[in-house]
């Protein structure tokens, strides 16, 4: 498992990082992901460039990611369950107009 450093994920605006978060998953997923996800459509706080404006923007990637992790992360480290140690590690930007994961397409 990982330290409380590196557990989750780092969330980057632009090139600056604003927060990890392990996204409210239990704690035998969460110590098993690491990564970063940036997505340029959130906010930065005003004169601050680390830290986020917590709006509506911001709710909605909240739980486009918590559940994106629950169906297509958790199930992956759960099959691989029975392995000595499981690591799943992500990054990916998201397009800031559609919200499209841009490595999916």
């Amino acid at each position: 498992p990982l330290g409380e450093d590196e557990r989750g994920l780092l969330i980057l605006v632009g090139a600056h990082p604003v927060l990890r978060s392990t996204f409210k998953l239990p704690e035998r997923y969460a110590s098993r992901i690491t990564g970063w996800v940036r997505c340029d459509r959130l906010k930065p706080r005003l004169g601050s460039k680390d830290g986020v404006v917590f709006d509506s923007e911001w709710f909605k990637f909240i739980r486009q990611m918590t559940e994106w992790l629950r169906e297509k992360i958790c199930p992956l480290i759960e099959e691989r369950r029975g392995m000595m140690f499981t690591l799943v590690k992500i990054g990916f930007r998201i397009d800031p107009t559609s919200g499209v994961d841009l490595n999916r397409l």
